[in-house]
C-alpha cells in the first residue's frame, strides 16, 4: 500500500503545477474544454499505472507469491485500485494551488486514509457489515482489507477465484472480496464527483465560480448533455437597466446624456464611430473586492478593425478589465458583449474566438516554440488541414523573427523570445478578439518594432485591445485610446482627438549657443522670454535645462496663425543676437496628455518654470559658490548625519545581523499560520492518533495458558536427571545449557576433537535411554539437525533458527 504513495504525490503535483502556472486557465481562455483537459491528464496517468499494474501481476504470479489466485482477477483488482488512486489525486488537487504543498499533503492524506484499516483488523469480528463498508470508503483501507481475503484464500491453498470472490473464507463473516472491489469503484466515483464539484464552486484565485446549487439548474444539464441547440444569446436590455440606470448613465449609443456619460463630461468623449461593427461592448461593468471597487460602472465599446489602448496609472483598473474580458474573473455586475454574445452565458463560444497575450508568459517549458504554435493552432482552428496549419506556423515564426529558434524548448529561451511567442499564440488560429496585456514588456527595441508591425498587419477583421505603459507605443498602434481612472472611464477617443481637446499647444525648444572661452557675449534668459512673449503673450517657460529652454505656446488657431509665422521668422533672423544655436517646435505628446489627465484637477497650475534638473542642485559645484541656503541644506551635511557616528564591526556586526534575521523569521512565522500549524499542531495530533490506534485491543479469542508437565503423560513414576560422571555427556549438557550467541554457529576453538555426527547421535540416544524419561526423548527428537550440529563442536558456519 505504501508503494502507491509516489503515484499520489506525482499525479497531484501535475494537476496543481498547471494551476499554479495558470496554464489551466490560459488553456480555457484559448478554448480548451475543461473535460478535455481532464481526460488528457487521466489517460496519461492511467498509462503509467497500467504499466506498473501489469508488472505487479506478473511478479505475483510468476514469482509464485500468489500461485493459487486467478491472474486476471488480480489484474482487475489492482486496476480498480489504480482508478481510486487517480480519483484521490484529483480530489486532493482541488484544495491546493501550490505544487510542493499539494504533493506533500496528498501523500499525507493517503497515509492517513490507511489508519481505519487498523481498526477494521482489530475489531473485525465485532464490526457490522455497514460499519466495515463505511470504513472502506477510504480507498487505502478498502484495498488493504481486500488483500486480507486474498491472503486467507492463499493460506488455504485455494486462492481467490471468480467462484469464491463473494464468499468469505471465515465463518460468520459478512464481507467479501467481491464486495470490497465494488466499494473501491464506488470510492473512485465519489472522489471524482466531489473533486469536480469543488473545482466548479470554488475555482480558486482564477476562474468563474458557479453557485453551490448548480447541479439542480436546468441550464447545467442542458449544456452538459447538449439536449438542445443553444444559439447565441444577445444582451438583454432589461437586465442591464438595474446596473446602468442606477447612476442615471446611458448604456447605449442612442441614449444621450447632455451632462454625464460613462462617468466623465460628455465633451471629453469622441462621438461613436458609425459604419464599423462593434466587437466588444462593456455595459455597466463593475468588479468589487470586498468593500473596494476595482471597476465601477464602466461603459465603453471596442470596434472591429481597430486597436484600442487602455491607459491609466497603476491601480486604475486596466488589469482587472483585461481579466474580465478574458473570463479569468466574473464581474460583480454588468455585461460584457462579444460580437453580440453575452460572455457570462456564452463563455465557451466567446473563447473560441479569443486570443490572449497575458501580462506574464504562460508556456510549457518542455515544448518547443513550433510545438506551442501547432498546439494552439489545432485548438483554435480545428478545421485547418495539417498543411495549412504548418504554413501558418511558419509564416508567424518568420514574422516574429523566431524561425531560427523553432526547435528550441521554451524553457531555454530568453524573456524577450518568450514574449514574442506569447504574441504569436494570441494571433494564431484566426482569433477575432485579441487581448494584449503589455505585449512588449522585456523586449529589445528591434523586437518591439517587429511586434508593432505584427499588430498593425493583423488588425484587419479583428478587435484588438491593448494595455501598455509605453505611451509612444499606444500613440503609434492605437486607433482609439481609453483612459481609466479609479475603475472608471475618464475619456475616450483617438490620439488626435485627445490631443486636440486636452493638449496645451506646441512646445518651442531653444538650444543655447556654445560660447567661446574668450567671448564677451552672454546668454540672457530674460531677453529671450521678452522676445517670445512679444509675439505670443500667453507663452510660458515650461522647462529649463542646462543647455535647453522649453516654452509652451498656446494651441494653433486661425486667430494666432500670423503670430506663429512672425515668431518663427524672427527667430530665424535673431538666433545670433539671442545667443541661440537652434530651435525646434513640436506638438504635445501623448505623455503630456496622460500626465494632465492623471493629475489632480484641484491642483493649482504653477506659472513658474519647473524642471527635474532644477529641483536638484549641481552636486559637482563648489560648496562655497552656492548660496547660503543651499550650503545649509541637509544633502550637504556630514556623512555621519546619514550613516551614524560609528561603524559596527566584528562580533557586534554579526550579532546585529543575526538579530535582524531572527526578527524577520519571527514575523514570517507569526503570519504564516499554515506553516506554524503543520510544525506545532500536526505532530501532536499524529502522536495522539497513533496512541489511540495502539490502545485498541484485538477481539481475537485468547485461550488460557497450559502448564507443561510430565504428569500430563500419566506414565506412573517419573525420573529426572541428577548427575552423570561421563565427561562427554557433561560437556554436551553444558553446551546445550549455555548461550552460544545470536546467529553464531561457528566455534573457533572446540574443546574436543572432531566426532562424527552419527556417533554423537548414538551416544546421545544411549544417555537419554539410560536416565531420561520418554519426555526428554521426545524433546531430543524435536531438536533440528542444525542445533545438534552446533552441539557437536564441529566448526560449521550456519545460522541457528529461532
Amino acid at each position: 500500500m505504501i508503494a502507491w504513495v509516489l503515484f499520489i504525490a506525482n499525479f497531484v503535483k501535475k494537476l496543481v503545477h498547471e494551476r499554479e502556472l495558470r496554464l489551466h486557465e490560459y488553456m480555457k481562455m484559448m478554448g480548451v474544454n475543461p473535460i478535455s483537459h481532464f481526460f488528457a491528464w487521466f489517460i496519461e496517468s492511467a498509462c503509467f499505472l497500467i504499466i506498473t499494474i501489469i508488472t505487479l501481476t506478473i511478479i505475483l504470479k510468476a514469482g509464485r507469491v500468489l500461485p493459487h489466485s486467478d491472474g486476471f482477477l488480480l489484474f482487475l483488482y489492482l486496476s480498480d485500485y489504480g482508478l481510486s488512486i487517480l480519483a484521490i489525486s484529483f480530489l486532493v488537487s482541488s484544495f491546493f494551488d501550490k505544487t510542493n504543498i499539494a504533493g506533500l499533503s496528498g501523500a499525507l492524506i493517503y497515509v492517513i486514509s490507511f489508519f481505519p484499516f487498523i481498526i477494521v483488523m482489530s475489531l473485525e469480528s465485532s464490526l457490522s457489515f455497514s460499519t466495515k463498508s463505511a470504513l472502506s470508503l477510504f480507498a487505502p483501507t478498502c484495498f488493504s482489507y481486500a488483500s486480507q481475503y486474498i491472503t486467507r484464500y492463499e493460506s488455504q491453498g485455494e486462492g481467490i477465484q471468480w467462484s469464491n470472490q463473494y464468499i468469505s473464507p471465515m465463518a460468520g463473516d459478512t464481507s467479501s472480496f467481491g464486495w470490497l472491489c465494488w466499494l473501491l469503484l464506488i470510492d473512485s466515483v465519489c472522489y471524482f464527483i466531489i473533486g469536480a464539484y469543488i473545482r466548479i464552486v470554488f475555482p480558486g484565485k482564477y476562474g468563474i465560480a458557479k453557485p453551490w446549487y448548480f447541479p439542480v439548474m436546468p441550464s447545467f444539464w442542458t449544456g452538459l448533455f447538449c439536449c438542445c441547440s443553444k444559439g447565441p444569446e444577445n444582451v438583454n436590455r432589461g437586465l442591464l437597466f438595474s446596473n446602468i440606470m442606477k447612476n442615471n448613465l446611458s448604456a447605449f449609443p442612442n441614449e444621450k446624456d447632455s451632462k454625464v456619460e460613462g462617468g466623465f463630461p460628455s465633451h471629453m468623449k469622441e462621438e461613436e464611430i458609425s459604419g464599423l461593427p462593434v466587437g466588444v461592448a462593456l455595459h455597466g461593468l463593475t468588479k468589487t473586492y470586498g468593500d473596494r471597487a476595482a471597476i465601477e460602472n464602466l461603459n465603453v465599446k471596442f470596434y472591429e478593425g481597430q486597436v484600442t489602448a487602455l491607459l491609466g496609472h497603476n491601480g486604475a483598473g486596466k488589469t482587472t478589465t483585461m481579466s474580465l474580458l478574458t473570463g479569468l474573473f466574473a464581474p460583480s455586475s454588468g455585461t460584457i458583449e462579444v460580437y453580440g454574445k453575452d460572455m457570462e452565458t456564452n463563455i465557451d463560444d466567446v473563447r473560441q474566438e479569443l486570443g490572449v497575450c497575458m501580462q506574464y508568459d504562460v508556456h510549457f517549458d518542455h515544448l518547443t516554440t513550433k510545438e506551442h504554435l501547432l498546439l494552439y493552432g489545432q485548438i483554435k482552428a480545428p478545421h485547418w488541414s495539417q498543411n495549412d496549419l504548418k504554413a501558418q506556423v511558419r509564416k508567424i515564426l518568420e514574422e516574429t523573427g523566431m524561425y531560427a529558434h523553432r526547435h528550441k524548448r521554451v524553457g531555454t529561451l530568453s524573456g524577450g523570445m518568450k514574449r514574442k511567442l506569447s504574441i504569436s499564440i494570441a494571433f494564431i488560429g484566426g482569433s477575432r478578439l485579441v487581448v494584449l496585456d503589455e505585449p512588449t514588456t522585456g523586449v529589445d527595441p528591434c523586437s518591439r518594432r517587429a511586434i508593432w508591425d505584427i499588430v498593425i498587419k493583423h488588425k484587419k477583421d479583428r478587435t484588438i485591445i491593448l494595455s501598455t505603459h509605453h505611451l509612444d507605443e499606444a500613440e503609434v498602434l492605437s486607433d482609439r485610446i481609453a483612459f481609466l481612472e479609479r475603475g472608471g472611464l475618464k475619456c475616450c477617443g483617438s490620439p488626435f482627438y485627445l490631443k486636440d481637446k486636452l493638449a496645451q499647444g506646441y512646445n518651442l525648444t531653444l538650444t543655447k549657443k556654445v560660447q567661446a572661452p574668450d567671448s564677451q557675449a552672454r546668454f540672457d534668459g530674460v531677453e529671450v522670454k521678452t522676445f517670445i512673449q512679444s509675439y505670443m503673450p500667453d507663452a510660458r517657460l515650461k522647462e529649463a535645462e542646462m543647455g535647453d529652454l522649453v516654452y509652451s505656446l498656446p494651441p494653433f488657431s486661425t486667430s494666432n496663425a500670423e503670430a506663429y509665422r512672425s515668431l518663427l521668422s524672427s527667430l530665424d533672423s535673431n538666433l545670433d543676437l539671442l545667443q541661440l544655436g537652434c530651435y525646434g517646435i513640436s506638438d504635445t505628446t501623448l505623455e503630456e496628455v496622460f500626465l494632465q489627465l492623471t493629475q489632480d484637477d484641484t491642483e493649482p497650475a504653477e506659472d513658474k518654470p519647473y524642471s527635474v534638473s532644477e529641483s536638484m542642485p549641481d552636486l559637482s559645484a563648489s560648496r562655497d559658490s552656492l548660496p547660503e541656503d543651499l550650503q545649509n541644506n541637509s544633502i550637504f551635511g556630514d556623512k555621519a548625519s546619514l550613516t551614524g557616528s560609528s561603524t559596527v564591526h566584528g562580533l557586534a556586526l554579526t550579532w546585529q545581523q543575526v538579530t535582524a534575521m531572527l526578527m524577520k523569521r519571527v514575523h514570517h512565522s507569526r503570519r504564516d499560520w499554515k506553516g506554524l500549524f503543520s510544525q506545532v499542531v500536526l505532530p501532536v495530533v499524529f502522536i495522539i492518533l497513533a496512541m489511540g490506534l495502539g490502545s485498541i485491543k484485538s477481539d481475537l479469542q485468547h485461550f488460557p495458558e497450559m502448564e507443561l508437565s510430565p504428569a500430563l503423560y500419566h506414565l506412573g513414576p517419573q525420573y529426572s536427571f541428577f548427575s552423570n560422571q561421563n565427561p562427554n555427556s557433561s560437556n554436551l549438557v553444558n553446551s546445550m545449557m549455555s548461550f552460544p550467541g545470536i546467529d553464531n554457529g561457528c566455534l573457533n576453538s572446540p574443546d574436543k576433537p572432531y566426532v562424527p555426527d552419527q556417533l554423537l547421535h548414538n551416544h546421545f540416544l544411549t544417555c537419554l535411554a539410560t536416565f531420561s524419561p520418554p519426555l526428554l526423548l521426545c524433546l531430543y527428537l524435536a531438536l533440528p539437525n542444525s542445533l545438534l550440529t552446533l552441539f557437536s563442536f564441529i566448526c560449521h558456519c550456519q545460522s541457528i533458527p529461532f
